[in-house]
């Protein structure tokens, strides 16, 4: 398993810094776990941290992960604040501007 930085993580949800870490690993287990779908899931609850001044981190695969989740993050700002694709387009971009949508991706 590619857990990478699993201690600094570890330790921020232990000192308080970091409220809720979900995890990902789409080649461990029975079935496959994958952030688009683990986004998708909390939809709401992310949306609510995001709005109240949050970072969101991913971490991992360039190809199909990093769009995948950029799709997913894109359809919840649509769903959630009921606005068009350009404009949900807009508010994800405005996130990656400010640094609070974070991508380290490979």
């Amino acid at each position: 398993m590619d857990y990478i930085y699993e201690y600094e993580l570890k330790n921020y949800v232990d000192t308080g810094v970091v409220t809720d870490l979900v995890l990902a690993f789409s080649r461990e287990g029975a079935t496959k776990e994958y952030v688009q779908h683990k986004i998708a899931e909390k939809a709401s609850y992310i949306w609510n941290l995001i709005s109240q001044g949050g970072y969101l981190y991913v971490c991992g695969d360039a190809k199909g992960m990093a769009r995948d989740v950029h799709r997913t993050l894109h359809n919840i700002v649509q769903e959630q604040e009921s606005v068009d694709s350009t404009s949900a387009e807009a508010t994800v971009k405005k996130l990656q501007t400010e640094g609070r949508y974070l991508r380290d991706v490979w």
